[in-house]
């Protein structure tokens, strides 16, 4: 079990979701029966295979070939469970919600202020605003988790105030 991934137990109904709580360490969120059907995964990689066809890669070990669609690393999508289907696709952009998932600021909630691409060998970072503060981290370590607010249940101590 790891994060994200949906615990569901059928005998009592009960379903949880696995996330980082403010000091990051792991632990399990109570949703309901729809929203168990929902999982985030970010885009980590594209590959380009024989026939022009274009693979890619999630952070969960899943992949898929594409047709055509705008994919780009660290976008996420949102799939449904029972179908197995891309339900939503979500930019990281410029006022996305973020959910930081390693680092030092892993379990953060924040939106995205500017996003830095560095030519050389320091790595891009995003800078995203929690609760009126301003943060730096890593491009690579955060999860886009909605356009203006997030697509899926947070608890109410670690949501984004803006």
């Amino acid at each position: 079990v790891g994060l994200m991934d949906v615990i569901s137990i059928e005998e009592i109904n009960a379903h949880y979701r696995i996330l980082y709580d403010n000091v990051g360490k792991l632990f399990a969120l109570p949703i309901t029966k729809e929203e168990a059907q929902i999982k985030p995964r970010k885009i980590i990689d594209k590959k380009m295979l024989k026939g022009k066809k274009t693979q890619v890669n999630l952070n969960d070990g899943y992949n898929f070939l594409n047709e055509g669609k705008d994919y780009k690393p660290n976008d996420t999508l949102i799939f449904d469970l029972r179908e197995n289907k891309i339900k939503s696709h979500i930019k990281l952009e410029k006022g996305s919600t973020i959910y930081v998932v390693d680092g030092s600021k892993r379990g953060m909630i924040g939106k995205v202020m500017e996003i830095t691409n560095n030519r050389s060998l320091n790595p891009n970072t995003i800078t995203f605003t929690k609760e009126d503060a301003d943060y730096k981290t890593r491009k690579d370590l955060v999860l886009v988790i909605g356009k203006s607010k997030s697509e899926i249940k947070l608890p109410e101590w670690i949501k984004c105030k803006k």
